[in-house]
């Protein structure tokens, strides 16, 4: 699947609590930048050792180590997670998991480990309430390769399910081409509102394109997609009230998303660590 290309808009309101206070992508050895730069956006903290000489399992698992924390939302994310892992391991065509792109190639050493697993620490479902709103903690701690563990495995560590699935994004892009090093990456967004506009209120965008586009922030770790759903010249979601506001639509006018497809397209975004906030214009 291509990513699109976009415009990154990033907003702050007054600045995140999460906010880390080190400098981004600090690391301790020279081999650390050429891993940096394979993450983005480039993390707070990133400590590498050594050459990537450790490579991903075809059979590559994610588990949790509270079974308690496998939501459905969680659920979800460890198919679409695993399955990317186990594609890049088996050098499948495309490039970073078939997504449509490939990344240079870093400094490679001779293979000593094979990575198997994948483990993920969350709290109890309790604290873990799995909303998107401005205070969400997306926050998350990765560890590959860390105190000699035979085999090797990696352990993400995060205060919330969509922190999580940020540090799944980042092991998955530093794994690019089935191979990682040993690494501790400790990163927190910048900015609690980092968004994207779609602009649907003048040209229909189909399901499938708006997925794409989700996809693409989610590989980025955008969170909110500003939803442009109404201007003068359309109405962009099927009204039960007033059907005529989507019945005569025609020519480059023409398209609309049922309620039922605006709901998929709400969770489908949850299930990435997206919130939707939609825009009825004039």
């Amino acid at each position: 699947m291509l990513l699109p290309l976009f415009v990154i808009s990033c907003c702050s309101a007054a600045g995140s609590s999460s906010s880390p206070s080190v400098a981004r992508a600090t690391s301790s050895s020279s081999s650390s930048s050429s891993s940096a730069s394979l993450v983005w956006p480039l993390p707070a903290q990133m400590v590498s050792s050594g050459p990537r000489d450790l490579v991903l399992s075809p059979n590559i698992t994610i588990s949790f180590e509270n079974a308690q924390s496998r939501t459905l939302l969680m659920a979800r994310g460890v198919a679409r997670f695993e399955a990317l892992l186990r594609k890049q391991a088996s050098g499948g065509s495309g490039g970073y998991g078939g997504r449509g792109f490939r990344l240079p190639n870093s400094a490679q050493g001779e293979r000593v480990g094979t990575v198997e697993a994948v483990a993920i620490r969350l709290p109890p479902p309790a604290s873990n309430t799995e909303h998107l709103g401005l205070r969400t903690d997306y926050s998350y701690t990765l560890d590959v390769g860390a105190s000699g563990a035979v085999p090797p495995r990696a352990t993400i560590a995060a205060a919330s399910s969509f922190g999580a699935l940020a540090g799944l994004e980042s092991l998955v892009q530093l794994a690019h081409d089935g191979r990682l090093g040993r690494v501790h990456i400790a990163d927190a967004p910048q900015y609690p509102h980092r968004g994207l506009m779609l602009d649907t209120g003048r040209r229909f965008h189909p399901v499938p394109l708006v997925k794409n586009f989700l996809d693409g922030m989610a590989v980025v770790k955008l969170n909110v997609l500003h939803f442009h759903l109404s201007d003068q010249c359309r109405f962009a979601v099927e009204s039960k009230l007033f059907p005529q506001l989507t019945a005569n639509l025609t020519g480059i006018q023409a398209g609309h998303y049922t309620q039922d497809e605006v709901k998929e397209l709400v969770q489908y975004a949850k299930d990435r660590g997206i919130r939707v906030i939609p825009e009825f214009g004039e």
